[in-house]
């Protein structure tokens, strides 16, 4: 496993509190592993026909539960706790680097500076028959929408750029790989956000503690009328994502 790039994350203090309350609430941690349930099982028979064992490597997973994970007792973990630029240093200062049957990339290229670069040296870490997926936030969908439009504001020390799956898509095509892009549709209540003093939309828009009542309201003006619909007399934020597998 290859931790995130060079960018640190920022995952401090009340911003914990915040993360984790978000994955909480949009649920999308489930989301994704409801869809690699369904598309994964299938993925894995063909790229496993006629082989003993399956090397896999996880890129920007974090710290997994591994120990206590009961189906994934009898399976080895190796972690490499450094940057995607500090593993790309080490495996090709080594020259013959380990190849792979499954390389995954979720939520992770948003911390590196040029997607470019990590897209090629994965893809020629798969074996034959092997496939790479990138889960990433789609080019249309509610986060790119909202950072389009308040890009200037909206960076922080971790992130001063907002890539989409259509700039991934742009570099797979330049690189002339082949890929499927897929769509996991997901959305999240963010209704008490526009209830002023609400805990629970406190925590979800925490960014906005710094910005002028002004600035705060055109926001939330735009998630409301741009990145969201209605649902049931609640708003439900598009939070899709894109999955994009990559052939070897």
């Amino acid at each position: 496993m290859a931790a995130e790039g060079k960018l640190t994350a920022g995952y401090e203090g009340r911003y914990v509190q915040g993360f984790q309350y978000f994955l909480k609430h949009t649920g999308e941690h489930n989301v994704i592993l409801q869809y690699l349930e369904k598309v994964l099982l299938d993925e894995f028979k063909r790229i496993g026909e006629g082989k003993r064992q399956m090397d896999v490597l996880g890129v920007g997973s974090g710290g997994a539960l591994v120990s206590k994970t009961p189906n994934l007792k009898k399976i080895p973990f190796v972690w490499h706790s450094v940057t995607t630029d500090g593993y790309m240093t080490v495996a090709n200062a080594k020259g013959d680097m380990k190849k792979y049957d499954f390389i995954h990339m979720i939520q992770m290229l948003h911390y590196v500076d040029d997607c470019a670069e990590p897209l090629q040296f994965f893809h020629s870490l798969l074996k034959e028959n092997g496939k790479l997926m990138i889960i990433h936030n789609p080019v249309d969908g509610g986060w790119g929408n909202l950072w389009r439009t308040y890009k200037k504001v909206l960076g922080t020390k971790s992130i001063s750029d907002y890539i989409s799956s259509g700039d991934i898509v742009s570099h797979l095509k330049g690189l002339g790989q082949k890929y499927e892009e897929r769509t996991i549709p997901q959305s999240f209540d963010i209704t008490d956000c526009f209830t002023e003093g609400d805990e629970t939309g406190e925590l979800l828009l925490d960014f906005h503690q710094s910005f002028t009542p002004q600035l705060r309201a055109e926001i939330l003006d735009h998630l409301r009328n741009t990145c969201s619909s209605e649902k049931d007399s609640r708003i439900m934020f598009d939070s899709s994502l894109s999955c994009i597998v990559i052939y070897a």
